[in-house]
């Protein structure tokens, strides 16, 4: 194991000058181009997924002679999948820099490189996270109850049970077959897909069964991507943990480790370089 840099645990005195200096070093306030831009990306996002939410849960118009007619542009613009999809997705990419940020920080750190500045970034990184990392979970759980009302066809491919009904457990791993319509070497919990999708133990679940086979979505692509999905949420709630009792109990994260799943050297490298390049000029 490489040596672990422990200035996140210097005496508070210190952190305190640290901080102090990284204000000094500040250039005023954040330029107006750049607050703007910020704002443009967040309106961009909502206009892309209006869009892709109202293809996936259209509503506010009318079909005559095989065409679509806009009635509503209100509904269009906030379809019912829309305000979940938004913040999950919005909520998503501010975890995805989080990320950046934690990894460049505990990079430095590891380098011996701006020692003060990775410290900060690390710890500000790592509380963001803590909040927003179990935040993105519970929109991500609303947002598929509400998958769950209006795409009860998009959910059965997502969570792969064949036949519906009541106590419906939670596929944990298994292959789709879709011509012999059943999950091989299926690992199951009883009841579990009832309690997270319908937050009861015995609510009624549609099966891919209830749905002709042209309306069914590819099950392997959708059942597995989705299992992915809960997979990274569950690593990077883990990697929050452990940074966070690393915190508690020597004052300061391990930035050796820390690194080594917050982002790769190979992505850190690049960053890095361009981040020194900016300097120079």
């Amino acid at each position: 194991m490489s040596r672990i840099f422990v200035i996140c645990s210097t005496p508070a005195n210190d952190i305190a000058e640290s901080r102090t200096r990284l204000a000094l070093k500040k250039d005023g306030p954040i330029p107006r181009p750049q607050r703007v831009g910020r704002v443009l990306t967040v309106l961009s996002s909502f206009w892309i997924l209006a869009t892709n939410s109202w293809m996936q849960t259209p509503v506010g118009y009318e079909v005559i002679d095989g065409r679509f007619f806009l009635k509503d542009w209100f509904e269009i613009v906030f379809s019912p999948s829309f305000p979940y999809r938004l913040a999950h997705t919005v909520s998503a990419f501010y975890v995805t820099t989080a990320f950046v940020v934690l990894g460049v920080g505990a990079y430095t750190i590891r380098q011996g490189q701006r020692l003060a500045e990775g410290c900060m970034m690390l710890r500000l990184a790592l509380w963001f996270l803590a909040i927003f990392v179990p935040a993105q979970i519970v929109i991500g759980d609303l947002h598929g109850v509400n998958t769950f009302e209006h795409q009860p066809a998009k959910l059965a491919a997502i969570e792969g049970p064949w036949d519906g009904g009541r106590g419906i457990p939670a596929s944990l791993i298994g292959w789709p077959d879709a011509v012999a319509e059943r999950n091989l070497g299926e690992v199951e919990i009883p009841h579990l897909a009832n309690l997270y999708l319908t937050h009861s133990w015995d609510g009624e679940v549609k099966g891919l069964k209830d749905f002709p086979p042209n309306q069914r979505a590819p099950v392997a692509v959708v059942h597995f991507a989705f299992r992915i999905m809960v997979g990274i949420a569950v690593l990077m709630l883990a990697v929050v943990g452990a940074g966070l009792v690393l915190m508690a109990r020597g004052g300061g994260p391990r930035p050796d480790r820390l690194v080594s799943v917050a982002l790769p050297d190979r992505y850190l490298l690049r960053i890095l370089r361009a981040d020194r390049r900016l300097d120079d000029d």
